[in-house]
């Protein structure tokens, strides 16, 4: 699961929503301490297997990391007025999702607005081709808004968050995967 910010941003008078940071967490677990060794270590006579790497599972893994790495840099460089790292979102967007991630970024920072608060994604892989993987997400905006970019940050008036499905397409563009198109749809999709 990630979890990110904002929610909110217009393109040609759309209004849009989604985000996401990417927060990790990692949870250990193990077995209970022993008080004696086993009395004869465990043999194993099965032959060891060579496993080949799945393309498609590189591909599908390939996709998902860029997909959640668009919404990273697209939060943290909302999280500024600086308009240098909207350049970051390049790495992981073309096409339209590029532009639309880029017109939601200057008008926020046009309004003087940026991300605040944290958004919940957990997408997957919807279908599968040899040229794109179709993602499908289902992104909570709940506890997202945008505010004033001012010491404090006053609120902004924004449109209540909810859980919302996302679609996108990720291609290989030149040896790299992006995101070229993503589709985020009303509250309550999801």
């Amino acid at each position: 699961m990630l979890t990110g910010t904002p929610r909110q941003w217009e393109v040609g008078g759309w209004a849009s929503s989604a985000v996401i940071v990417g927060l990790v967490v990692l949870s250990g677990c193990g077995s209970p301490r022993q008080s004696q060794p086993p009395a004869s270590p465990p043999v194993s006579l099965a032959p060891a297997v060579s496993s080949t790497p799945d393309p498609n599972a590189s591909a599908a893994d390939s996709a998902l990391a860029a997909y959640a790495s668009m919404w990273k840099a697209y939060i943290d460089a909302g999280r500024t007025t600086d308009p240098q790292d909207d350049e970051i979102v390049a790495r992981y967007a073309d096409g339209d999702a590029l532009k639309a991630l880029r017109a939601g970024l200057e008008g926020s920072r046009r309004d003087g607005l940026v991300f605040k608060g944290a958004v919940t994604t957990n997408p997957k892989v919807a279908k599968q081709t040899l040229e794109a993987v179709d993602v499908l997400d289902c992104l909570d905006t709940t506890a997202s808004t945008r505010v004033k970019a001012t010491p404090g940050g006053t609120p902004f008036t924004d449109t209540p968050g909810g859980r919302r499905q996302v679609t996108a397409t990720v291609k290989n563009v030149g040896g790299t995967w992006k995101v070229i198109s993503f589709v985020p749809y009303e509250v309550g999709t999801c």
